[in-house]
């Protein structure tokens, strides 16, 4: 292309049926351009049988499409601009598509390069568009990745929200149990202790129910902790007892804790206990003639009221 002679630049893509062609009916033409070989070609116009005519391109570029198709006639794409300048010189490739009579695809290819006399500023001009164009391609890359980004934030938040209303649903549920099954509570260094309602003695429940509120049946580890339990059970009124953590079923003869399996370090057995150490393997924590003390006691006994106390660290 010389600018200063021609005025006018065509690419005319044409499809003719031969019947020694593999190719049985078209189905797409396509024009695509590359300005180097070592580059893909990029699509600049196709027109297809399903789109009557029709064709598709890219509106950036400054030609006119025109063209028509047919699967078993003569079909055409030509492409047409209007003082051409050095920014249309390069290698153009025409494609043909469709099938063969067993319905396998098949490609066509023409290929033709066009070279132009290239001034400077229309050079400079060109590669501006150029770059132009790799910017608006990564500005919109960067806008689908900030979309993408910010829903995944949104689904993030909302999971969150969700989580969150399951998560105090449970805790009201927690509390209203916590109020239902525990009578009254006391603090002693840096531990809560929840004394239960009356209810069925079962250990493994009982230790259960206190795990599930983030706690453990009460372990009495020195004289200090086992005073502060004896105050707490005088301000009832018709407490007799309490179950508490320690059991004699593992090894005959010594006590350990349920939650650890540690020994039970501290004892305060009422005189005379331990007494059965075949069905009494749990401790109470027992008021006899006005004296609180241990005793061992059965650890399932169903109907039987007794009490229990959950401890919770803070």
């Amino acid at each position: 292309i010389d600018p200063s002679v021609n005025s006018s630049l065509t690419i005319n893509c044409t499809f003719r049926p031969d019947s020694s062609s593999s190719m049985a009916a078209l189905i797409s033409l396509i024009v695509s351009r590359t300005k180097d070989l070592s580059q893909p070609f990029q699509e600049l116009a196709s027109i297809n049988v399903k789109s009557d005519s029709q064709v598709n391109h890219l509106v950036n570029h400054s030609f006119v499409a025109t063209g028509n198709i047919s699967a078993t006639s003569d079909s055409s794409l030509l492409l047409s601009w209007t003082n051409p300048s050095e920014r249309q010189p390069g290698s153009y490739r025409c494609t043909a598509q469709g099938v063969d009579n067993v319905g396998h695809q098949v490609v066509a290819t023409q290929d033709v390069h066009i070279t132009a006399i290239l001034s400077i500023t229309d050079q400079l001009n060109f590669e501006l568009d150029s770059f132009e164009a790799s910017l608006n391609i990564f500005q919109h890359n960067v806008t689908i990745f900030q979309n993408k980004r910010n829903q995944e934030l949104q689904d993030l938040r909302e999971t969150l929200k969700s989580v969150e209303t399951t998560e105090n649903f449970f805790r009201h549920k927690l509390q209203t149990m916590k109020t239902t099954m525990f009578n009254r509570t006391m603090i002693h260094s840096n531990h809560t202790y929840y004394l239960s309602e009356d209810v069925y003695r079962h250990d493994d429940i009982n230790s259960a129910v206190c795990e599930l509120f983030g706690g453990y049946l009460v372990e009495v580890d020195d004289v200090d902790e086992q005073e502060a339990l004896k105050a707490f059970m005088e301000n009832g009124t018709d407490y007799f007892g309490i179950l508490i953590s320690g059991s004699g079923v593992e090894r005959e003869g010594r006590w350990l804790h349920q939650r650890t399996g540690l020994p039970v370090n501290y004892t305060d057995w009422r005189p005379g206990e331990p007494d059965d150490g075949v069905v009494y393997n749990c401790v109470t924590l027992e008021k006899f003639k006005d004296e609180w003390s241990m005793t061992d006691n059965k650890c399932h006994q169903n109907p039987f009221y007794i009490r229990y106390v959950c401890e919770m660290p803070f």
